[in-house]
Order: structure tokens, then C-alpha cells, then sequence
């Protein structure tokens, strides 16, 4: 009996991880990122019951500090050093001038995200412009 559910439990387990990664990838395509929130977003359901990610005060209070760095207002040194005195939070991210630089350069910051080899353009509100 036993070697009989081995391979019926094997049989279930990869076809739970195929039908996994068509879902994530379905999602990919239709532009909603597909994995948890980065820093700066928060995980939320949408009206019609799909995960969705949103911008989230309470996860990232530095989009003015970025704000400013985008626009040319100040330099991304000077911006780390303000956010710091402001509260600046990046999750459990230390706040750090590389940190700051790497959330200006990620992709998915301004809208468009890598997944699985390509990208996407997502329905999420960009964090920062594409313009700098």
C-alpha cells in the first residue's frame, strides 16, 4: 500500500507546484506583482478578492525624501540624512544612501517589474518616475 501513495503523493505535490507557478505567472502578465510587497508597499485586496500592492504610508514613510531626489532637488547623501532626522522608514531596511539608491534603480519602483525573464508592466501606482 505504501508503495502505492508515494507516488500518488508525488503526483499531487508537482502538480500543486505547476499549477502555482501558472497562477504567479498569470498574475505577472496581468500586471499585479506576484510575490509579497516590496518596502514602500503595502499587500492589500483588491474589490474583486485578487492580492494587490498599493503605496503604504505606514511601510515607507520616505516618499517625499525620494520625491525630492527625483526632482532634482537634492542630492540622494543630503535626502538620506533628511529622512533620517524626518523618520524615514524602509521596512527593515537599514536607511542607508545604497539602500535609497537601490529603491530609485529597482524597476518595479517606477511601474514595470522583472519576473521569470521578462518584463511587465504593472497596474500598481509607480513609487517613483522614470525620469530623473
Amino acid at each position: 500500500m505504501h508503495g502505492i501513495k508515494v507516488p500518488i503523493a508525488m503526483n499531487y505535490s508537482d502538480n500543486l507546484s505547476e499549477e502555482t507557478r501558472k497562477g504567479v505567472l498569470e498574475n505577472a502578465r496581468s500586471g499585479m506583482w506576484p510575490n509579497n510587497a516590496p518596502v514602500g508597499y503595502g499587500n492589500l485586496i483588491a474589490s474583486d478578492g485578487k492580492r494587490v500592492i498599493a503605496r503604504s504610508v505606514e511601510s515607507f514613510r520616505g516618499y517625499p525624501t525620494l520625491r525630492m531626489v527625483c526632482d532634482g532637488r537634492v542630492q540622494i547623501e543630503d535626502a538620506r540624512r533628511q529622512g533620517k532626522n524626518d523618520g524615514l522608514s524602509l521596512g527593515s531596511a537599514k536607511s542607508n544612501k545604497s539602500e535609497l539608491h537601490n529603491i530609485l534603480r529597482r524597476r518595479l519602483y517606477s511601474g514595470d517589474f522583472d519576473w521569470d525573464g521578462l518584463t511587465y508592466r504593472g497596474t500598481y501606482i509607480p513609487l517613483v518616475t522614470k525620469t530623473v
